[in-house]
Parts: C-alpha cells; structure tokens; sequence
C-alpha cells in the first residue's frame, strides 16, 4: 500500500542513534543542546528548548504564560485536539475561530468579529495548517491592534515561510512537532521557541520537574523532556529537511498539474506562503468523501481525513457550552481528504494515484 506518511529514514540517522547507545548517554543534554542550537538558527529566533512532544510543546508554552485562570484564548476550531488540549490544560478558555474557506487556516476576519465580542481576549493561538502559513500580515495589524500574545503552532509546517520569513519568527512563542507523519522527525518530539529569556527560562524549567537554574523546585513541573536519541535523530533530519520540502513541493506541483477530476478541489496557496504539505488536502464534492477514500484503500492508497470533526464538535469538548460561528469549518470538514505527498513517492506512484482520481466517479 502506498502509506500516507513515509518516515525517511537512513543510514546516517541509524549511525548517529548507534552512536549515542554506544555511548551510554541517552539522556543529560549534550545531543538536545545540539539539536536545539541547530533549530533555532534554521527558523531564526534566540530560544530553542526540545520537548517529548509537540503536545507538551504547547502545553509547557500555554503555562509559562501565567494569566489567570480562565483567561480566553482565541484559536482555530480546525485543527488536531491538541491545540484545545493545550489551553485547557493550562485552565484558560479557548474561544473558537472560523477558518479561511481556501487555504483552511484561521480567519483573521473571524478572529476580528471575535474581538468585538470577547475583547477581554489576551492570547491568539494559531496554527499553520498543512504546510502553509496563516496570513500574517492580516493576522499582525490584529495582533497590533488588540496587544494580543501571538503564538505559532507550527507542528505541520516546518520551513514554510510568509513573505519568505520562516514560520515560528512571527510569534512571541511558537512550538514545532517532530512526530512520525511531520516533515522532519524524531520519532515522538517537539520544540518550544521563544524570543525573550523569561518565557525560555520558565518552559525549561517546567519541562524538567519545575527545576530552577539554581536548583530549586519553582512550582510543579513534568518530566517533558527529550532523549538524547531523538534529538540525534533530529540532528540528522533537519540537515535534509529542505530537500525533504522540495521533493514534497515538485509531488504537490505533479497533482496540481495531473489531476483534472472535477470532482476535486485542489490545495489553494497564497501567493505570500511558501508551502511544505505535510499534507495535500483536497476537497470532494456531491457527498462523495467517504466513498472516495474506500476506493482509494480497495485500490491500496492510503487516504486520511484530518479533520472530519471541527474541535467543538469533538466529544471531550461535549460540556462546553459556549457557541461559534463556524460555517466555513462546519463545511470542509465533510469534504476534506488528504493523499500521499511525502517525499518518497515515486514517479510510479505518483502517477498510479492520479490515475486513480481522475478515474474516480459517482459510478463508484
């Protein structure tokens, strides 16, 4: 089967992990440091912590921003539960925003509406969905107009940049994922960045058990903190992580240009957005998504769909009483699928799966 995510994984990734198991030091800091340094100056930004996930990357940045209990917190109703997770985790609220019907990011005009009727907001929490960036030049006369704190979830979307400046620099804190399915990996990981030493000082200490620099246990902290085998696998794979994006660019380009079922909707970009596609999400109409992805896996192609439910629909969110005003979401969400894009696709496969769609019809 053709898998809709492919790890790419090699002999200098398998060397590097030997390595640290040779040498008995697969926790304590000397590889994460590295991994670290190297990250924060491919995205540009002074501050680099690692994670064991992007999950608890969020989490860590959502309580190293001490606001009070309940303080609201703006962001996309479309996305992995994570993000939700992250803010009620650290006992704020989150306040759901639609989403642009093209490119299925945030929608600075609902996040403007959203303002108007919770102007006690303190915290924006976007995410570059797929690959591609949100439109932050809307979103930053936003962020300016309201003295907003922006933060970047930029777990799908490593190396994509708005007005060629990288995703992650545009935040006072952003947070990557290095999941198995992301375009760089290490296996289970994550990244928190920041811009000011307070926020980096606090989320280092609150991944390694509330430690101080000076030893002291601050507050209550967790153990999030990375192997030293992850982040040598790290090490290896942001070395490749651009070609790795450029392979992932020429497939997407292949299905822009092959694919001509007009059954299909495919990926709008911004003309602003360099896009990575984590994934290639395409939209299908006449009702036809659920059948389409059985025709796909009877004809051995793996097909996901992220996301058939929006956040407030999710059952974990079932005792949230507060509506939104989500149509957009509400929509896509019932078309949206996603096909293979990862870098090791083959020319065979490629073709394989364009010749699938475009063949695919009612009659299925």
């Amino acid at each position: 089967m053709i898998k809709i995510s492919n790890p790419n994984i090699d002999n200098a990734e398998i060397e590097a992990v030997k390595k640290v198991l040779s040498e008995r030091t697969l926790c304590g800091g000397s590889y994460t440091e590295v991994f670290e340094n190297d990250f924060k100056k491919y995205i540009g930004v002074p501050y680099a912590c690692c994670t064991s996930s992007g999950t608890t990357a969020l989490m860590s940045i959502m309580k190293s921003l001490e606001l009070p209990s309940k303080t609201k917190v703006i962001t996309t109703c479309f996305s992995f539960i994570a993000t939700t997770n992250a803010i009620l985790y650290a006992d704020y609220t989150p306040i759901f925003a639609d989403i642009d019907i093209n490119t299925f990011n945030i929608s600075p005009e609902s996040i403007d509406n959203l303002m108007k009727i919770y102007p006690d907001a303190r915290v924006l929490l976007l995410v570059h969905l797929f690959g591609q960036s949100c439109d932050m030049n809307e979103i930053n006369k936003i962020i300016q107009k309201h003295n907003l704190i922006l933060i970047e979830d930029c777990a799908q979307s490593h190396g994509a940049k708005w007005n060629n400046v990288k995703v992650g620099n545009f935040g006072d804190l952003s947070t990557f994922s290095f999941y198995a399915t992301k375009n760089m990996t290490t296996g289970e990981g994550g990244m928190c960045l920041s811009k000011d030493i307070v926020y980096h000082d606090k989320i280092k200490s609150h991944i390694n058990h509330g430690i101080s620099s000076s030893l002291s246990l601050d507050y209550i902290g967790y153990n999030f903190r990375m192997s030293n085998i992850s982040a040598t696998l790290g090490i290896e794979q942001l070395k490749k992580l651009d070609e790795f994006n450029s392979r992932r660019r020429c497939n997407a380009k292949y299905y822009d240009t092959k694919i001509t079922n007009m059954l299909f909707e495919k990926p709008f970009c911004n003309s602003n957005a360099f896009h990575v596609y984590n994934q290639y999400s395409v939209l299908i109409n006449n009702g036809l998504r659920d059948k389409f992805i059985k025709y796909m896996g009877d004809n051995d192609v793996e097909v996901k769909t992220y996301y058939p439910l929006t956040i407030p629909q999710q059952k974990s969110l079932s005792g949230y009483t507060m509506n939104f005003h989500i149509p957009n979401a509400n929509m896509i969400s019932k078309k949206i699928a996603s096909i293979p894009v990862h870098p090791d696709l083959t020319e065979k496969d490629k073709k394989y799966i364009v010749e699938l769609i475009n063949n695919f019809g009612e009659r299925e």
